[in-house]
């Protein structure tokens, strides 16, 4: 992903989905090509700068969804369902998950259900309170 300007939930978004690479305009005009050739080795692209923001913001995720799990064991949701559940909790709505994730309104609504299913939950709020809560 080329990008004006470097912002941490940019970087967080882009990564979700699934970029291997975040580059910004000012980057030193040798560098680019090397970022771009690295990004198509199969290689992550990241300024060091960023790669903290990033990590920080895998641990909080990872220790919010541990905790918020604790009192309900068995309970796993796949990658997909995580993925829908935070964008529920950064408060997008189903359209907007969607586009994010380049799928289907009705797939988002389809993880949304499951989420709510497997949590115990009967709304959309009730899911985003108990992850919010840990």
């Amino acid at each position: 992903m080329l990008t004006g300007a470097a912002e941490d939930d940019e970087l967080v978004d882009a990564v979700r989905v699934g970029a291997v690479g975040y580059i910004v305009t000012d980057v030193a005009s040798t560098r680019l090509p090397e970022a771009i050739n690295a990004v198509l080795r199969g290689e992550v692209a990241i300024p060091r700068l960023l790669v903290g923001v990033l990590a920080d913001r895998l641990r909080e995720r990872l220790g919010r969804r541990q905790l918020a799990l604790r009192d309900r064991p068995g309970v796993e949701l796949t990658t997909r369902e995580w993925e829908v559940l935070d964008f529920m909790c950064d408060g997008l709505s189903t359209r907007e998950i969607a586009g994010r994730l380049l799928i289907s309104e009705i797939t988002v609504r389809r993880h949304i259900s499951a989420v709510m299913k497997k949590l115990h939950v009967a709304s959309r709020r009730e899911a985003v309170k108990l992850l919010a809560s840990a």
